[in-house]
């Protein structure tokens, strides 16, 4: 989905659809509730989980994620050795890295997971 962000409200022009009575290149209306999340903040391709009507509302505290940087939930990075030459910056840096390219991995895994259950029905 391209999102194109306007304060709260959003456009959405759905690209694909797993489950429900949207279609591809339908364009509608987001709105942020900003309770929990996900906050949909930034343009760009997302997978969103949600409810349609009038407006669309993305599920709280849900799955919903943005392609291009998914958000993973993972532990802290671990604190360097005592007495370690480590440089905390460069251990937190590598450690992002990491992670992104992980969430990326994991939001792929998810699309293509999908699409099997899709096509299963």
């Amino acid at each position: 989905m391209t999102i194109l962000e306007n304060n709260s409200d959003y456009e959405i022009v759905v690209c694909e659809v797993f489950k429900g009575e949207l279609k591809s290149g339908q364009s509608i209306k987001g709105e942020n509730l900003r309770y929990c999340g996900p906050n949909v903040n930034k343009n760009g391709q997302w997978v969103l989980f949600g409810n349609y009507s009038t407006t669309f509302l993305v599920n709280d505290c849900g799955l919903s994620s943005s392609i291009t940087e998914p958000f993973g939930m993972y532990p802290p990075p671990p604190p360097p050795k005592k007495n370690s030459d480590v440089d905390r910056k460069e251990l937190i840096a590598k450690w992002k890295s990491e992670l992104k390219s992980e969430s990326k991995k994991n939001i792929q895994k998810q699309i293509n997971m999908l699409r099997n259950i899709s096509k299963s029905k």
